[in-house]
C-alpha cells in the first residue's frame, strides 16, 4: 500500500511541475508579445481543416481544437511536441498582419546553426511558406519548423484576428 502511494506522490509531482512549466512558458511568451495577458481562445477544427492540418504534418491530425492567444491583428501559437519523438520540439509562433514576426524555440534545437534557420521564416505569409525549401535550412529540424509556421498561418486564416487585417485594409480610402 505505501508503495502504491509513493509512486502515485511522485506522479502526481511531476505531472504538477510539467503543468507549472507549461503555464509559466504560455506566461512568458504572451508577456513576450502582447501587452496584458489575454485569455485563451479555441479554433474549433472542422472536418476540412482537419483534413488540411493532417497535410500540413504530413500525419493524422485528431485534436479537436487548438489553443492560441489573439489581439488586433496579432495571433501567437504555441505548439508541443512537433517532430520525431527522438527530438521533439516546443515551438511558439507569432502572426501580425498574415506574416510571421517572431519564431521562438524552446526546445529540440539541434545546435546553434538552428537560429539561423528560425530567422528565415521571420516575415514569411503563407504564400511565401509553399515555395521554402530545405535549402533555406539544411537541419533536421527545418521541417518541423516549417510545419510549426505553416500551422500558425493556417490557424490565423482561420482566426477573427486576419479578419480585422482584412477589414482595416478595406477601410482605407482607395487613391
Amino acid at each position: 500500500m505505501k508503495t502504491r502511494l509513493v509512486i502515485f506522490l511522485c506522479v502526481y509531482i511531476v505531472v504538477s511541475v510539467a503543468l507549472a512549466d507549461e503555464q509559466t512558458l504560455t506566461l512568458q511568451y504572451q508577456q513576450k508579445i502582447f501587452s496584458v495577458p489575454l485569455p485563451t481562445q479555441t479554433l474549433w477544427i472542422s472536418k476540412q481543416s482537419r483534413e488540411d492540418i493532417t497535410n500540413i504534418l504530413a500525419r493524422d491530425f485528431t485534436d479537436l481544437q487548438i489553443h492560441y492567444w489573439g489581439e488586433g491583428n496579432t495571433t501567437a501559437w504555441i505548439f508541443s511536441k512537433l517532430g520525431s519523438e527522438n527530438n521533439p520540439m516546443t515551438v511558439g509562433v507569432t502572426i501580425v498582419d498574415n506574416a510571421v514576426a517572431d519564431v521562438t524555440v524552446w526546445s529540440g534545437l539541434d545546435d546553434r546553426s538552428d537560429d539561423l534557420v528560425v530567422d528565415n521564416f521571420v516575415g514569411v505569409t503563407i504564400k511565401m511558406l509553399s515555395s521554402m525549401s530545405s535549402t533555406v535550412g539544411k537541419t533536421s529540424n527545418f521541417s518541423t519548423l516549417k510545419q510549426s509556421v505553416s500551422l500558425a498561418l493556417y490557424g490565423h486564416e482561420l482566426t477573427p484576428f486576419a479578419e480585422y487585417q482584412n477589414s482595416m485594409s478595406s477601410d482605407e480610402p482607395s487613391p
